[in-house]
């Protein structure tokens, strides 16, 4: 495991990451609420121990000034995090130790990451260098950047108004004397769960209608965006005022009318598919097409989206102007059933002709293909999917159903998906991948771990 931390403002914050195990640090050059002088920087890295990498974090800074920072410093590496081309990468990575592309999760630009000739990447958040995230209710519940919570007032109105879950509305309009208290006692003693509130009036029933009201008035007031989430080292949900999340100048913006919300949203939903239907890049936040339909229309007429037509596809589509074409696509990956890939089971069967269901809730009888099912995307294709299970009492990664699609080469789909296997159990902290005797794979797979 390779650990960067950045942010690093002083030198006591620096040898103490470095003593605690860090192996690079990053220090932020560019406008930032951790942004550090070239003067403070050099001061740090001469105290610091001589294995440890030293980066400095740009954005949007004109290549040759990057390049005579890290090399006037004395930093190992480079990494750009704003809109620089591929050119601007290579000319950089030329002159320098060591390159870090920082590209956003869901950028077209991570399918031709090779172009920019860089050494490393950094897999970085919807708005890269923005370093502030907090967890919200967006596509589902999510990680954001924390400079998203005005585009997100409107829905968190709706909410209030009684467009959610009937029982959650229901907590919070009719136990509004209970709900209030419990804000009170987050805003006074947060974080905590829902068991630590002092009056958790436990229910009795199974799943979700055993859930407290504790907790129910929790994901109430989470819901309407009164409180924030965090998450402890059992992903277990903490509560927590939003203000301890996201910072004051962001609370205090004014709020877009929906219209402006929705407008933007829209853009980031097309930037992140690439090209998409208005049924698409509705679905990214929750919208109703019907009104994302006239809010693309308007992206369109300030060429902020460009409409296309897509062989193959009955609707017009959006693309956004900065999506580029890539040479090749090269990726391997096991999608998790909430992957904007294959979430939207529509555009995944019109991309890729990949039926995909979750059949966690089918009984195991009428079940198709497993309990937890994984897609394998290997380059520009979904070419398989596996149910796949970890048993840690064994310390083994069970690959109990192993299915290829139509019309692949069975043999090279099985060398990479036992690749990958090995790369997910090694991310569990399991020894071994052991694969059953299910699908029209598994012959194939097992073959290739011999």
């Amino acid at each position: 495991m390779f650990i960067k931390i950045c942010g690093i403002t002083n030198v006591e914050d620096a040898l103490l990451a470095t003593a605690l195990g860090a192996d690079a640090l990053g220090f932020i050059l560019c406008p930032s609420r951790r942004q550090v002088s070239e003067k403070v920087v050099r001061d740090i890295v001469g105290q610091l121990p001589p294995d440890v990498m030293t980066v400095g974090v740009f954005r949007d800074v004109g290549r040759a000034r990057v390049v005579e920072t890290v090399n006037t410093i004395g930093l190992r590496a480079a990494q750009l995090h704003g809109g620089e081309s591929p050119a601007t990468t290579r000319w950089v990575a030329d002159r320098v130790p060591v390159t870090i592309r920082a590209l956003p999760a869901g950028s077209p630009d991570l399918l031709r990451f090779d172009e920019f000739g860089a050494d490393l990447l950094l897999l970085d958040g919807p708005v890269p260098g923005s370093g502030e995230v907090f967890e919200a209710w967006s596509h589902e519940a999510s990680v954001l950047p924390v400079a998203a919570e005005p585009l997100l007032r409107w829905c968190k109105a709706r909410a209030a108004a009684g467009e959610t879950w009937s029982g959650l509305h229901a907590m919070g309009t009719r136990q509004g004397e209970y709900v209030a208290g419990v804000l009170d006692e987050v805003r006074r003693s947060g974080p905590l769960t829902g068991g630590q509130l002092s009056d958790p009036r436990p229910r009795q029933g199974t799943w979700w209608g055993g859930r407290s009201d504790g907790r129910r008035a929790l994901d109430w007031l989470f819901r309407i965006g009164e409180v924030g989430i965090t998450r402890n080292e059992r992903f277990e949900k903490r509560f927590l005022p939003l203000a301890d999340l996201v910072p004051a100048e962001v609370l205090e913006q004014p709020t877009p009318t929906v219209e402006e919300a929705q407008r933007d949203l829209l853009e980031a939903a097309a930037r992140a598919h690439g090209v998409g239907t208005a049924a698409d890049l509705a679905d990214y936040f929750r919208m109703r097409t019907t009104e994302a339909r006239p809010r693309l229309a308007e992206l369109v007429e300030a060429d902020r989206l460009v409409e296309v037509r897509v062989e193959g596809w009955r609707d017009p589509a959006y693309r956004h102007p900065a999506v580029s074409l890539p040479r090749a696509v090269r990726t391997r990956a096991l999608l998790s059933p909430f992957d904007p890939v294959v979430w939207f089971r529509p555009r995944a069967e019109r991309l890729f002709g990949f039926r995909y269901r979750i059949e966690i809730y089918v009984p195991a009888p009428k079940r198709e293909y497993g309990y937890y099912v994984l897609p394998f995307l290997l380059g520009d294709a979904l070419v398989g999917r596996v149910d796949l299970k970890s048993d840690r009492a064994t310390g083994r990664l069970l690959a109990r159903g192993v299915f290829a699609e139509d019309g692949v080469d069975r043999e090279h789909v099985a060398a990479e998906l036992s690749a990958e296997l090995d790369r997910l159990a090694a991310f569990l902290s399991l020894g071994e991948v052991a694969v059953g005797r299910r699908g029209n794979l598994a012959s194939a797979l097992r073959a290739a771990r011999r």
